[in-house]
């Protein structure tokens, strides 16, 4: 896909995620970020690697795992993992996937608190960039709900107008006796003062920010 077939087709799935912005603006943003990135060296030793392939095929086999699976007595878990897949996995993965490695404050992980950060008990970033020189690295980017904990959610509480909305709040009882939810457990509103918050993970996501 050439440079301008690549741009048309971002522009019209960004014109239809967000209808009410400039598709042109959000565009230029995401490829300046694309841009500060790509000289990275781990970033150059793949594409040098992959002959700047970025998919996937049949060819790749993925392993995925929590960043705290694999634990050995003294050692940072991460740094255990890429121990682990030098010396037993090797060539046999093509691409590590670990799950959420953020502080979090619940749901195993995926209630992030903070994506710029490796939660201490795991690692840090150079554990990460360690297990990425050798593989395909993927992570997780949750964007369905974040932690209570988290600087959106409490600039929101605090007024501020960058995360005004990321939230849905409601200043009025609502039913959502009908809303479809693909797990146990029904969803809820919380309430704070004359606000309420809705969950789609029960009251764990809030816990913490609500007691």
């Amino acid at each position: 896909m050439n440079q301008y077939v690549f741009q048309n087709h971002m522009k019209t799935i960004l014109g239809k995620l967000y209808p009410d912005k400039d598709a042109l603006q959000i565009l230029d943003r995401v490829i300046r970020t694309i841009e500060r990135h790509q000289d990275h060296e781990i970033i150059l030793e793949k594409r040098k690697q992959y002959g700047d392939r970025i998919s996937l095929s049949e060819d790749d086999a993925i392993l995925i795992t929590y960043p705290d699976t694999l634990c050995a007595t003294g050692e940072k878990p991460l740094r255990t993992l890429h121990r682990f897949l030098k010396t037993y996995v090797k060539s046999a993965v093509t691409c590590v996937h670990i799950l959420p490695f953020f502080p979090s404050s619940s749901d195993a992980g995926f209630s992030v608190i903070d994506y710029s950060t490796v939660a201490p008990e795991f690692g840090d970033w150079d554990d990460i960039q360690a297990i990425g020189r050798d593989y395909r690295l993927m992570a997780d980017l949750v964007m369905n709900h974040v932690s209570s904990r988290s600087a959106w959610f409490q600039g929101y509480l605090n007024g501020d107008e960058r995360y005004r909305d990321y939230f849905l709040s409601f200043d009025a009882p609502v039913d959502i006796s009908e809303v479809f939810r693909p797990r146990n457990g029904t969803s809820q509103i919380h309430g704070q003062e004359d606000v309420g918050f809705w969950t789609t993970y029960g009251d764990i996501a809030l816990r913490n920010r609500f007691e």
